[in-house]
């Protein structure tokens, strides 16, 4: 990334501003930095910004914490040698030896289990660490930036985070804004994506006067990456060479429905469920089509009862579990009883069903 920041953390608001200056002040340092946000919000973005402007030779590796398996995490993040277990028939180096004179970037680091976080806290702490199968202790020369989409602070005081380690990664703190906290930047936001999907369609697209406003009556709780799914869907689909105020509204009302809402709408479930079929249950491809994150996809799932057919699903306290998709009942348990199984399900036949009930606006979807 070698492009001025203003042009690639885009916006002239005042939160954008600001931020643009502290990543420059930072860039420069080793210290490490923890940047905050919500989902969607760009935190990847800030942090290889931080890396192109250090001018630290070595290369920037982003690894998402919450996808690390539980027993691979030592053989990923510290590497290790051959024969160091079963499987290891070669020597495989982690990912802090890749980032030597780099960055380490660690995305959703408060997904990281407590009985992590001591090794975590040790190799910040001294620099060095030993692969698995290693006789020796290897060091990095490595810059660790952090990013999370929770307060860390918060997840220090409920205990599922270790203060010391808050404070290892913590060295200076950047907060990501929220979209709906800079809609007069949705302008900007609007032409540069635009502008980028015309260029994959080798197209040239006008947006019409109202297009921005437009969009600024929406909340966006997905943020800049849900505003970018919008504006490429829409002007995949326009008809012309304007983009109109009615093709984003469209858009909009296929791709990116309101799922903060706290009742569920009529009929929600049976789209939802026709959905994830269409795709497989691929949550990470839904939550990319509805342009919404992958963690809300999930709570729309359980809050509407929607479970894999033929998996285990958990009864919760006080709620009682819809087995959408089962041809049987499921069997009443009472508040924290055993995971059940499903009865049989008729599972072809309710996707036919749930697709015929879809209104027009979902059909097609994925």
């Amino acid at each position: 990334m070698n492009l001025p920041l203003d042009a690639v953390l885009l916006g002239e608001s005042p939160v954008m501003v600001r931020l643009r200056r502290d990543i420059a002040r930072l860039a420069p340092t080793a210290i490490p930095v923890l940047i905050e946000g919500e989902t969607g919000t760009g935190k990847e973005l800030v942090a290889n910004a931080l890396h192109a402007l250090s001018g630290r030779r070595g290369a920037f590796v982003p690894v998402n914490v919450s996808t690390i398996p539980d027993g691979l995490f030592e053989s990923q993040v510290f590497g290790h040698r051959r024969g160091a277990f079963s499987g290891a028939v070669v020597d495989q180096r982690g990912y802090f030896e890749e980032a030597d004179s780099g960055t380490l970037f660690l995305d959703e680091v408060a997904s990281a289990p407590l009985h992590w976080q001591p090794k975590l806290l040790r190799v910040l702490e001294t620099k060095r660490f030993r692969s698995l199968g290693a006789r020796n202790e290897g060091a990095a020369d490595v810059r660790v930036v952090a990013a999370a989409n929770v307060s860390l602070s918060a997840q220090v005081k409920a205990r599922r985070f270790r203060e010391d380690l808050y404070y290892r990664l913590c060295g200076d703190r950047l907060v990501v804004p929220a979209l709906r906290e800079r809609l007069e930047d949705i302008e900007c936001l609007l032409e540069h994506y635009v502008r980028l999907a015309s260029e994959t369609l080798a197209a040239s697209v006008r947006i019409a006067p109202q297009v921005a406003e437009a969009l600024r009556t929406y909340s966006w709780p997905g943020n800049v990456r849900q505003l970018r799914t919008v504006v490429e869907r829409a002007v995949i689909g326009v008809e012309g060479d304007t983009l109109t105020a009615d093709d984003v509204r469209h858009v909009m009302a296929r791709i990116a429905p309101i799922w903060s809402e706290s009742v569920a709408r009529p009929g929600e479930a049976r789209e939802l469920f026709a959905i994830l079929e269409r795709l497989r249950w691929d949550t990470g491809q839904v939550a990319q089509d509805l342009g919404v994150s992958r963690k809300t996809i999930y709570a729309r799932i359980q809050r509407l009862g929607l479970a894999i057919p033929g998996k285990f699903h958990r009864r919760r306290a006080g709620v009682a579990v819809e087995c959408v998709g089962c041809d049987a009942e499921v069997e009443e348990f009472d508040a924290g009883s055993r995971s059940v199984s499903s009865a049989l399900v008729a599972r072809e036949s309710f996707v036919e069903q749930a697709y015929a009930a879809m209104p027009d606006r979902l059909q097609g979807i994925g």
